[in-house]
């Protein structure tokens, strides 16, 4: 899963002539598909993602945002649990767990409802932190703009 990531970061990202070595917020929407994440460009390194993929027609995805997250240390089993906070509402989900073999952590995926209270609380403040296993991912707040892009596609 993790190369579809890295290609998604790769595709998502319009670069200056100079490389970044610090992650951004990026939004890559078009044609059903939408993808928020926050990485390093033209780097192995990805931070969360949420992904709206309106294209298929997979009851178990439809109106759901697919979120993954990469943590540093391995979690053991193949499921977990993934608590996302943004501001004061707490939501938690049901996730797969996958080992990062490239970085030597997991990797987590989780399916969050379209509708979910704290998806609104996020696309209202930008803020949001996940925590899988003990480990938590903080990344800076989002832009709202950019995450007004995701659910645009993932409302229509």
């Amino acid at each position: 899963m993790r190369p579809f990531v890295l290609a998604a970061v790769c595709a998502a990202i319009a670069l200056p002539a100079l490389a970044q070595d610090r992650p951004i917020w990026f939004l890559n929407a078009g044609d059903g598909l939408a993808t928020l994440g926050y990485a390093i460009p033209d780097s192995e390194d990805a931070g969360p993602m949420l992904t709206c993929d309106r294209t298929t027609r997979d009851a178990a995805t439809a109106g759901k945002i697919s979120v993954t997250i990469f943590v540093d240390e391995p979690i053991r089993g193949r499921t977990t649990s993934l608590e996302i906070k943004a501001g004061t509402v707490i939501g938690n989900f049901p996730a797969k767990v996958m080992p990062d073999e490239m970085n030597g952590g997991s990797q987590i995926d989780a399916l969050v409802p379209v509708g979910a209270a704290v998806i609104a609380e996020f696309a209202r403040t930008g803020r949001i932190k996940f925590t899988a296993g003990g480990q938590v991912v903080n990344p800076p707040v989002a832009p709202v703009a950019k995450i007004a892009g995701l659910m645009k596609v993932c409302r229509t």
